[in-house]
Formats: C-alpha cells, sequence, structure tokens
C-alpha cells in the first residue's frame, strides 16, 4: 500500500532563518541570517554503527562501536561533534544523525525511487542484484516516488534552519552503454521491454511513432528488423525487445535510446520536484548527484530545469575546474556542489581502494587540498563534501576499503588527518565567510 503523509503539521520556519543560495561578489555560497559561507561537510558518520546485517555490503571489521560507545548511536554522534570542530569542518555532509543536524548544515539523501518494485534505487553504487529501473509513468511508482520523498520531507522538519538540501539519489545509472556494462541492463531498453499495456511501453512507442512519422516499416527498417517478420506490420505488432538488448547490436536504436532517455529524467524530476516543492517550498533541490561518466549531456540539461543547485561528484584524480566549469556551463550555469569526494592511500593489509589511490598520505591530502581550494575559488561552486568519516569495508564486487579521517580502531590516519584541517583552516581563514 503506497502513501503520502499529511502536510498539515509541518512547521513554518521563517525563510531568512533557512539557508538560500546566493551569489555574492561573484562567487556562489549558502547564506543565512546575513551571513554565507562555504561548507566543508564530512560524509558517513554512521558508517561507524551501521549494522552488519544480511547483505549488508558495508561494515566495519572491528566492533569499535560497542567497544567505545556500547552501542549508543546518540553518544557516538555526539562524540563525534568535537571531531568535526577539531577538524574545521562546519557541514555535516548527508546521511547525518540527528545530533548533527541539530547544530551543523547538513544536506538530506532522500532516494526517492529506493525499493521501489523491491531492491534498491538505480545507482551505481548499488549491487548488480539491486540495479533496477522503475517506470516512471506508472502510477505505483509514481506514488511511492511521491511517498519517499513527502516522509523524508517531514523526517527533516525538526532539524530545517540547518538544512541545505535535497539530494535525490547518490549518482544513478543513466547513462545506456555503461548501466549495460554494469548490470546488462539499462532504463530504456527496460521500459521498451514491459508488457504490452505498461504506461512506461506506451510513451516508448509513442516516441517512436514521433520518431518515424508514425510508420513502423521505418523502425523495422532502422532496427535491422526484417520487414517479413510479422512485428513489422502494424504498432500493435511492432517488437522492439530482444534477448540481447537492441541497443548493443544496432547503433539507430542505442541513437534513439539516447534520444528517449531525457524523457525519463523529466518524468522523475517532475514528480520529485513537484512533491518537494508542495512539502518545502523553501528548500533547496539539489537532484541526482550526477557525474561526468555517468550522465549524459542532455539528460544533465533536463536535470538543470528541475534543481536550484546542480549535486556533483568528481572523477578526476586531481581537481579539473575545466571539466566542472563545463557541467556548469551545460546545466545552464546552474551553482553546483561536489555532494562527495574521498581520497585513497596505501593501507596494508587492503589492496584494492575506493575513489583514486595516491603513492602515500602526504600526497592524498595534497588533493584534497587542491580539489578544496580550487572549489573556493571557481565561484560556481558552494560547497564540499569529503567521503567517509571512518574505514570502511566494501564487497562490491571485489573486497575494497573505503578510507576515512579514521581506522578500523579509532585512531586518526596521519599525517592525512593533519594535513585535511590544514586545509580547511587555509579555506576558513581566506574564503569561508562573507557578510552581507
Amino acid at each position: 500500500m503506497f502513501f503520502v503523509l499529511s502536510l498539515m503539521a509541518i512547521a513554518v520556519i521563517n525563510s531568512s532563518d533557512r539557508f538560500s543560495i546566493q551569489n555574492i561578489n561573484g562567487k556562489w555560497r549558502f547564506s543565512k541570517n546575513g551571513a554565507a559561507q562555504f561548507i566543508i561537510g564530512l560524509n558517513h558518520q554512521i558508517g561507524l554503527w551501521e549494522p552488519c546485517s544480511s547483505g549488508d555490503k558495508e561494515c566495519i571489521r572491528d566492533d569499535l562501536f560497542h567497544k567505545l560507545y556500547k552501542n549508543n548511536e546518540t553518544a557516538a554522534a555526539l562524540a563525534q561533534l568535537p571531531q568535526y570542530k577539531d577538524w574545521l569542518f562546519n557541514g555535516a555532509g548527508y546521511d547525518a544523525p540527528n545530533e548533527h543536524k541539530s547544530v551543523l548544515p547538513y544536506m538530506d539523501l532522500t532516494m526517492p525511487l529506493d525499493s521501489a518494485n523491491g531492491g534498491g534505487g538505480p545507482s551505481f553504487w548499488h549491487p548488480k542484484a539491486l540495479l533496477h529501473f522503475p517506470d516512471p509513468w506508472d502510477k505505483q511508482v509514481q506514488e511511492w516516488i511521491e511517498s519517499n520523498i513527502t516522509m523524508t520531507c517531514v523526517n527533516n522538519q525538526p532539524f530545517r534552519e540547518n538544512l541545505m538540501g535535497y539530494i535525490w539519489t547518490d549518482t544513478p545509472a543513466f547513462d545506456i552503454r555503461l548501466a549495460q556494462e554494469q548490470s546488462g541492463k539499462d532504463w530504456v531498453t527496460t521500459l521498451r521491454c514491459l508488457p504490452d499495456g505498461a504506461a512506461g511501453r506506451a510513451q516508448y512507442y509513442t516516441f517512436l511513432k514521433e520518431r518515424y512519422n508514425n510508420d513502423p516499416t521505418a523502425v523495422c527498417k532502422a532496427y535491422n528488423i526484417p520487414l517479413t517478420e510479422d512485428k513489422c506490420n502494424s504498432w500493435s505488432t511492432l517488437n522492439v525487445c530482444d534477448d540481447v538488448p537492441l541497443n548493443l547490436k544496432v547503433p539507430a536504436v542505442l541513437e534513439d535510446d539516447y534520444l528517449f532517455l531525457p524523457r525519463v529524467v523529466g518524468m522523475i524530476y517532475d514528480i520529485a520536484n513537484t512533491t518537494i516543492k508542495s512539502c518545502d517550498p523553501d528548500g533547496i533541490v539539489f537532484g541526482d548527484t550526477i557525474r561526468s561518466v555517468l550522465t549524459p549531456d542532455n539528460v544533465l540539461k533536463v536535470i538543470s530545469e528541475y534543481v536550484d543547485v546542480l549535486s556533483y561528484q568528481p572523477d578526476d584524480k586531481f581537481v579539473n575546474l575545466t571539466e566542472m566549469k563545463r557541467i556548469h556551463d551545460v546545466a545552464g550555469g546552474k551553482p553546483m556542489i561536489i555532494a562527495d569526494i574521498g581520497f585513497g592511500f596505501p593501507h596494508p593489509p587492503y589492496v584494492n581502494t575506493e575513489w583514486h589511490e595516491y603513492d602515500s598520505q602526504e600526497a592524498a591530502a595534497a588533493a584534497y587540498d587542491g580539489y578544496l581550494s580550487g572549489a573556493v575559488e571557481s565561484g560556481f561552486i558552494a560547497a564540499l563534501n569529503k567521503c567517509e568519516y571512518i574505514d570502511r569495508f566494501v564487497d562490491q564486487p571485489t573486497p575494497t576499503l573505503k578510507p576515512g579521517m579514521l581506522d578500523f580502531n579509532g585512531t586518526a590516519h596521519q599525517p592525512f588527518t593533519n594535513l585535511v584541517r590544514a586545509a580547511n583552516s587555509r579555506a576558513v581563514t581566506n574564503h569561508m565567510t562573507n557578510h552581507m
């Protein structure tokens, strides 16, 4: 049973007490109560206490949470706050505990499609078995999106004074080629192969009728389907689904799929954006966290129509302001945040590390410093969030370490942590606050 929560109980917070995004002296900044800041956040504090449940692929190996905090999440979260202050992070990133939301600027990760139709949302970080592509024209999926977003909107109501904005999904699998490489499926193929009568399939066929002048034989010719087959006789018999995805075999199909993909994204964003603006009219919408290698430009243009600020995750080992400026320009000049970025370094006995790995902790910290200073100076980037509070061990699909500020035993990585603090200090001293 799908549901939409009542909004009647949501309190109204004066917009001057909320974060807004403003261009001040040529630089985009988050502003509240007359002060503007560049926000430096640290994500995934809750990694310290997330349980090792069945199917959980990310979990701390040592039971540090029980050892230090006797399984008390509140105690652990409160103990982290002095560390944030010491490390000079002035934001809690996303997926923060309530104790951090109460005192630090934070972003909310809403996951509007998470668990829709079973399994996880269409994110590249989900295991292959959970990767799925729901039909955004299906009424039940629409209600699921509305329900998930409304629920997270209501849950954030007590902390809205510190809420920077809403992120939908962590790097969704939009790009057709890469989605096929990862899971053997993609969003458009999934819709094209739905049963007759499905809403998304009907939308795809409407697109084909527009593109091929309402001529099913023209589709067959472009798609290398023999005209002698019964499927080419009419739109009702036309079947453009195959055991091996057509877009991997026929260039015209892949071209058409990329042209149809923005319609899928636009439908999702229209529902998600309308829902959040109905629930929280002053809330800043970041949308999905996009990546250059995962997000085609025509999709990025659609996303930019619905977001207030663009959420971005870099792919480059070292700061590449040229590529980020290109993304900024394609998105119509929308301000950006770096939603999540990590820095790997040698960590025996682990062989594989998440993110780019640098030769040493010093080199990793220097790369962090380059990203932070570049983002601050860019003018179009208003926040940067570092990935991982504490080391995480990931089994996706091979054993991989996600290095954090702390080792598995709760000890700060050195000299990495001190060098990150120094980088944050330079940003705080030189660029962080402007009074309006």
